[in-house]
């Protein structure tokens, strides 16, 4: 979410491509520049791409950093030698506390992304 104007508004056309550049934001505040960007270079190819092609484009570490992102569970092996990104976060990287049914006290509507003690939108 994001503020404009005084009114929040989702950061993106929709609530997943806002879920997902809530996500980015947080790699960047958790990950080094060269983690993250052989993140968004797998993202770039959904299928998988060749530990071989990302090493051409980042060096020979970036074994070391599809490594350290496997195992963080960023990255998920499909096969030898081929990384993707998994379609969810993984289960550690994801805040459990977040009630995604609540509803606003207020419009009705569901509340996502709210603090832990919110009963209604800003604005509502």
């Amino acid at each position: 979410m994001k503020i404009s104007d005084g009114m929040w508004t989702l950061d993106g056309a929709t609530l997943a491509e806002a879920a997902a550049r809530v996500e980015q934001r947080s790699e960047v505040a958790e990950l080094g520049d060269k983690s993250v960007s052989i993140l968004n270079f797998v993202r770039q190819h959904p299928e998988g791409i060749r530990a071989k092609v990302v090493v051409e484009r980042f060096g020979n570490d970036a074994y070391q950093y599809l490594k350290r992102l496997s195992e963080q569970g960023r990255l998920l092996k499909t096969k030898r030698g081929v990384y993707a990104v998994p379609d969810r976060p993984p289960a550690d990287l994801v805040e459990e506390d977040v009630d995604q049914e609540a509803i606003c006290a207020t419009c009705g509507e569901p509340m996502f992304l709210m603090e832990p003690d919110q009963l209604t939108h800003p604005g509502c």
